[in-house]
C-alpha cells in the first residue's frame, strides 16, 4: 500500500482503472481544488474545520474523490460548491463525523452543477 505525504506526490493508477494519472494532494487547512487533481486526501490536521473548494462546474463530466484519512473525526470536513453552485442540490457538503473514513465522488454532471456518484 503506497503512502502520500505531500501535494506533489503522484502515482499511475493500475490497468482496468483506465491507466490515467491520478494527483493525490494532502490538505492540511482549506484546498482549492487544482485542474490536475483527480483524488484528494485530506489529512489530520491541527485545525477543528476543513473544507475542500470545488471549481466551477461547467458539465465537463470531470469526477473528483475527496476522502479522509482514518483520523481524528472531530475535525469536520466540507466539500463546497463555487460560489452559488450547488452539490446534489445544497452548496456544500459535510462528511458523517461518525464515518471512520468517509469519502465523496463528485461529477462536475451540468454547468453550476456537480453531483455526487
Amino acid at each position: 500500500m503506497a503512502v502520500f505525504e505531500s501535494i506533489s506526490d503522484v502515482f499511475t493508477a493500475p490497468t482496468g482503472v483506465g491507466g490515467a494519472t491520478v494527483r493525490v494532494s494532502s490538505a492540511l487547512t482549506t484546498y482549492s481544488v487544482l485542474s490536475i487533481d483527480s483524488v484528494i486526501v485530506v489529512e489530520r490536521a491541527a485545525v477543528t474545520a476543513m473544507t475542500v473548494k470545488l471549481p466551477p462546474a461547467v458539465g465537463s463530466g470531470r469526477v473528483i474523490t475527496v476522502k479522509r484519512n482514518v483520523g481524528d473525526m472531530s475535525v469536520s470536513l466540507t466539500l463546497d460548491a463555487n460560489s452559488s453552485e450547488l452539490i446534489d442540490g445544497v452548496e456544500n457538503f459535510a462528511f458523517s463525523p461518525s464515518a471512520v473514513a468517509p469519502s465523496a465522488t463528485v461529477k462536475d454532471d451540468v454547468s453550476g452543477e456537480w453531483i455526487i456518484i
